[in-house]
């Protein structure tokens, strides 16, 4: 969003002008002399205001905690430069009044102005000075500043942080403990910082920190409680308009400013009182968040924390192995969309030798358009539920009727079925693979958490909650960050590292298994070994992803030289490097090898995905094209079980069997949103609010061929998402 720069110049000219007329109407030397304090306050706020909104206009930071920080001083800077105008204007305003009275200029002077009015004619170091004298002892000052110190810091370093932990404690790996010794050290730094702080700091001043910190206390809680947009799970970041924000902000700067200031000018003979109201509104704040803090503990703290975790997940030890008697090799390749693989047949037409006993089949429908949707379903043939979350999706994927028949029709003939993925959640869970896939592997994982910089990303989660809408951003911790705070190690597993099990974005690399092009193609050139046993392997890996990679570059950076075309020459590299190594093996003939993708491009006209199927024993002397309807997810397992001669009736239909002339009714479903939705909510605290629902398209017919904007999708919720 571009801002004006107008914005505030406008108010810093208003307050040049009434400047100008206060020397104008000739008020005393006094009044002229002290209008260069405004002058040069209206200045700065203007400096900072110009300097933030053309970093903004000229988008140069490319940092998500900077940009809004940056958002936050171009409204605060706006806000301020208004206000201090108004502060003016009102002060003109009366001077002019008393000096129409008195009828004399002169006569007026600055202690003729309210307090709150006169201060900003003054500078900052003589109005502290002179409010900094007190004749109250060390220990009744410490009594006026240390409940609204406490309750501060108790709110925003203990009480949100430990809030967040038990709210998410089955979510995250590290332990209460782990954040106990640094909670107790910052919060004993803190009170003891308010100590010096009554030492040093008197009279007005001590007493307006204390009421800062009380109106501190009270809108941060009122903000927790009822101003925040939406629900605080796991830090889900607020989405409010830009009205709203402002308002937001308004309401945290009167509170925290202007009652304050006003007290502490007009309310000198009752100030004691006003104390003592402060020190019981900050200490009630307090018992309410100790006592609800208490609960969450005995609560927490009743259930078995350990650092140590057990699970299921994929071994890539095997993963360069091949069988020396049958194979089925099926290479996933992430977003391969067929039109790049029509445009490169295009510009490389030797490639209709090279994969002369392939079929090109042309018209593969994709149903789904995502890896997480799209995965569990072609590897079972089993259609994902909508109406249900993407985790018992899943399960009930593994757990099919398809996938069972598939599975033990592949096992009853021999083989050892094999997946190699960068995430076993994306396809369904390792653990709901358990007697399909047989490099499911059990694991014990021992984490080790940093401790501090653990606690400070949980204290900033916990400012995330307690401030306002503009500052929300700023604070802002991803689970990824969070997930960097803690190592793993001791896996009881052979040929598991788990030294990098969470932080690596490789994180399939801790099993062993590559899964990026350049990883798997620097492997797959050591050579392939070989077992007796017949082998199906379904190798996921990054291919035609964006950002595009190569095989020669170890760099997943967005690079200008690595294009469309680099990334695809490095998938046909990794391919046509696998097939003449099988010939060299001398098990090509014996086996079935398929190139696919998990989905196409995430767009409805470019979202039909590339298959290329050699069935076991095919050989010709040209790559052949088909155009057979396909449908990628209820046609893959089919068409493997046909390829080695195997009966899949239970299943649809082999892309071998369908006639190119058939009238299939395909189904095509993109993401999409809808006002009459609500927000979809993220699955395992991992997506976007982009979108909130799926746009069914049904169609007959070539998929290049129809038009999909006269089709009227029908929409359906999206119950959650992991994008």
């Amino acid at each position: 969003m571009q801002i004006s720069l107008i914005a505030g110049f406008v108010p810093f000219l208003l307050s040049f002008a009434v400047i100008i007329l206060s020397n104008v109407l000739k008020f005393n030397s006094e009044i002229k002399s002290a209008q260069k304090y405004p002058l040069l306050r209206s200045f700065v706020q203007l400096v900072i205001f110009y300097i933030t909104a053309s970093m903004e206009n000229a988008e140069i930071l490319d940092n998500e905690c900077l940009i809004a920080l940056n958002s936050f001083l171009v409204l605060l800077s706006a806000i301020l430069l208004y206000c201090s105008f108004a502060v003016q204007a009102a002060a003109f305003v009366i001077l002019l009044i008393k000096s129409e009275k008195s009828g004399d200029p002169q006569s007026v002077t600055l202690s003729s102005l309210p307090k709150p009015l006169s201060y900003q004619y003054r500078s900052p170091v003589s109005v502290f000075r002179e409010n900094n004298s007190d004749k109250r002892t060390y220990l009744q000052r410490l009594k006026v500043i240390i409940i609204p110190a406490v309750t501060f810091t108790f709110m925003y370093f203990i009480y949100g942080v430990y809030e967040t932990y038990f709210a998410n404690m089955s979510e995250w790996k590290f332990i209460f403990m782990d954040i106990l010794p640094p909670s107790l050290m910052i919060l004993a730094i803190l009170i003891l910082l308010s100590c010096g702080a009554a030492y040093f700091i008197k009279g007005k001043n001590l007493d307006f920190i204390a009421m800062i910190l009380t109106a501190l206390c009270v809108i941060s809680y009122i903000q927790n409680a009822f101003l925040n947009v939406s629900t605080f799970i796991n830090g889900a970041q607020e989405n409010a308009s830009n009205t709203v924000t402002i308002i937001n902000l308004l309401l945290w700067l009167g509170i925290i400013v202007l009652i304050p200031y006003i007290i502490y000018c007009c309310c000198n003979k009752s100030m004691k009182n006003i104390l003592r109201i402060c020190s019981a509104a900050t200490g009630l704040l307090l018992i309410m968040q100790g006592s609800a803090l208490s609960y969450m503990m005995i609560n927490g703290l009743s259930e078995k924390q350990s650092r140590e975790k057990t699970g299921y997940t994929l071994s890539g030890a095997e993963q360069y192995e091949v069988s020396s008697n049958e194979n089925v090799i099926v290479f996933i390749m992430d977003t391969y969309y067929s039109g790049f693989f029509d445009e490169w047949l295009e510009n490389h037409p030797e490639y209709y030798d090279t994969l002369s006993d392939f079929i090109y089949f042309d018209d593969v429908n994709s149903e789904v358009l995502h890896t997480a949707f799209s995965m569990p379903s072609l590897l079972t043939a089993h259609e994902h539920d909508y109406t249900i979350s993407l985790v018992e999706s899943g399960k009930n994927c593994w757990e099919s009727d398809e996938a069972n028949f598939f599975y033990s029709s592949m096992h009853d003939d021999g083989y050892a079925v094999r997946l190699y993925t960068d995430s076993d959640k994306y396809s369904g869970g390792a653990e709901n693979m358990l007697g399909k896939i047989d490099n499911v592997c059990k694991y014990t994982a021992v984490y080790t958490s940093k401790k501090i910089p653990t606690y400070f990303s949980l204290a900033r989660l916990s400012a995330y909650k307690f401030l306002p809408l503009s500052l929300k951003n700023v604070f802002y911790v991803t689970d990824s960050y969070l997930v960097n705070q803690y190592t793993t190690s001791d896996s009881a597993t052979a040929n598991i590292d788990l030294s990098d099990w969470e932080q690596s974005p490789q994180s399939s690399k801790s099993r062993g298994i590559d899964y990026y092009n350049f990883d798997y193609y620097s492997s797959l050139t050591k050579g392939l070994s070989t077992t007796d046993k017949k082998l199906c392997i379904f190798q996921h890996i990054h291919g035609m992803h964006t950002p595009y990679i190569s095989v020669h570059s170890n760099s997943l950076e967005p690079r200008a030289d690595i294009d469309m075309n680099a990334a695809q020459e490095g998938c046909m590299e990794i391919l046509t490097n696998y097939i003449s190594q099988l010939k060299e093996i001398g098990v090509y003939d014996n086996s079935t090898i398929i190139l696919t993708a998990d989905h196409g491009m995430p767009s409805i006209d470019i979202a039909s995905p590339i298959m290329l199927v050699k069935p076991q024993g095919r050989t010709n002397d040209h790559l052949v094209i088909n155009s057979a309807p396909g449908n990628l997810q209820t046609d893959l397992l089919p068409t493997i079980l046909d390829s080695i001669g195997l009966e899949h009736e239970p299943l649809e239909y082999s892309l071998m069997e369908i006639d190119e002339n058939m009238q299939r009714e395909r189904t095509l479903r993109i993401f999409g949103y809808s006002s009459d939705f609500p927000a979809a909510p993220k699955c395992e605290g991992v997506g976007s609010a982009e979108y909130n629902s799926y746009d069914e398209y049904k169609y007959t017919g070539r998929y290049s061929e129809t038009d999909f904007s006269g089709i009227e999708p029908t929409k359906y919720p999206i119950t959650d998402y992991w994008w």
